[in-house]
């Protein structure tokens, strides 16, 4: 670049080798200077889809790097520089997949994750068997305390990809939650008759959750969360019926062995 601006050289701007100077720079860790190389093949209009995501990457990690030594000022005013970059990219590469994706990560993860909704529709629109998306749809839903509706991407999940541990696991739990609610309302009932009568029927809630962690121990067999959810219900329903005390006693293995 030096030569080329040099009365030696054409004189003309060289796009490639603005930005591949950027690209060196940031593999060779100096991200201060590649953002400054990719900011100006922005200018020039060169690879610019590509280059608002690896901008913003870059930002979001000087971002965190700042918050962890202490430095939130920094790390504030570098995430929102970023989500900028982010938001910029996509409303001029709408298509761009990488972008969308960052922007569902960024919200989820951040402290308005109902954002998230918009970017994952688009996501959605583009690529409506990504069983991904919907997994994430999910888990935002139930960030925003709506069971139902995550339940509903959770299947949804499983429909596309029967192998989605995740999206098991998260369904069998929004399924415990319900019986757990169901239980607390039957611990509250005086009369010992009406008590036993709906407590046999929250047993059966219990034991028909069951298969759902199951199934996804079968799809990840040392996962500790599955495993101790899975023991506390064998436990739980262990004198109505002696399989599930033999099932007990393996996922005591199980977890022990870990």
């Amino acid at each position: 670049m030096e030569i080329n601006e040099s009365p030696l050289g054409t004189q003309k701007v060289d796009t490639t080798v603005i930005y591949n100077a950027g690209v060196a720079a940031h593999k060779a860790g100096d991200l201060d200077e590649a953002i400054k190389f990719y900011k100006k093949s922005l200018e020039l209009n060169y690879e610019a889809g590509k280059i608002y995501a690896m901008v913003a990457n870059i930002l979001l990690g000087q971002s965190r790097a700042a918050n962890e030594a202490g430095d939130s000022v920094t790390g504030k005013a570098k995430q929102e520089e970023a989500v900028n970059f982010l938001h910029e990219g996509h409303k001029l590469y709408p298509d761009d997949n990488y972008m969308l994706v960052e922007l569902i990560n960024y919200y989820l993860m951040g402290d308005t994750p109902a954002k998230a909704e918009e970017f994952l529709d688009a996501a959605i629109k583009q690529e409506p068997n990504k069983a991904e998306y919907y997994r994430a749809k999910g888990s935002l839903y139930e960030k925003l305390n709506q069971p139902e509706k995550a339940e509903a991407m959770y299947i949804k999940t499983l429909e596309l990809n029967p192998n989605d541990f995740f999206a098991q696991y998260n369904l069998g739990n929004i399924h415990l939650n319900r019986v757990i609610e169901d239980h607390k309302v039957v611990q509250d009932i005086v009369d010992a008759k009406e008590y036993n009568a709906a407590l046999d029927k929250v047993m059966e809630k219990y034991e028909a959750v069951i298969p759902y962690f199951e199934k996804a121990l079968e799809l990840n067999p040392n996962d500790k969360n599955t495993l101790t959810t899975l023991k506390e219900l064998y436990f739980r329903l262990r004198t109505k019926n002696k399989v599930y005390q033999e099932k007990y006693d393996k996922t005591m293995e199980a977890l022990n062995s870990l």
